[in-house]
């Protein structure tokens, strides 16, 4: 079994549903699969802000981090991405309000700041952050908009 997953908790069920989970084969964490969830620990975590909260993202640790995009109600994936070798951990990520658009932090030592289109998984583009960690981002809240900001250690930054 695994421990890297997503609980959902109906509180007027009192009923959990899981993204992630499952039998998975006995060997190293760096050369699982993890084409359907997530294969090392969850660092970091959001949820879309609109009002039906339907679409979480996370992100784990690792040398080739994954982010999973993937349904509040019914724990199914929608989108995966693997950053770069040397990532280390996806330090920090965030999801537009309406679903279309990911951003994500890792730990490298130049704290790389990446943003994918969700449907397909593209790389939009990708920047060099600070010589800081980035501890946490958000996307602004304003309709047709897609900047996002990034803080952390000594600096906050709009991308």
């Amino acid at each position: 079994m695994t421990a890297c997953l997503g609980v959902i908790l109906d509180k007027a069920e009192n009923t959990q549903k899981f993204f992630g989970g499952g039998e998975v084969a006995n060997e190293s964490k760096q050369t699982a699969s993890d084409m359907e969830h997530h294969n090392n620990d969850i660092m970091c975590m959001n949820v879309t802000a609109s009002t039906c909260r339907q679409w979480a993202v996370t992100g784990q640790v690792g040398k080739w981090p994954s982010c999973f995009v993937w349904n509040t109600q019914t724990g199914q994936k929608r989108m995966r991405v693997k950053l770069e070798k040397d990532s280390r951990q996806i330090s920090a990520c965030c999801i537009s309000p309406d679903a279309k658009y990911v951003a994500c932090a890792d730990r490298h030592d130049d704290h790389r700041v990446f943003m994918f289109e969700v449907n397909s998984g593209n790389l939009i583009g990708k920047d060099k952050g600070s010589r800081d960690p980035i501890f946490d981002m958000s996307f602004t809240k304003q309709e047709g908009k897609y900047t996002f900001w990034t803080v952390g250690k000594k600096h906050g930054a709009f991308w």
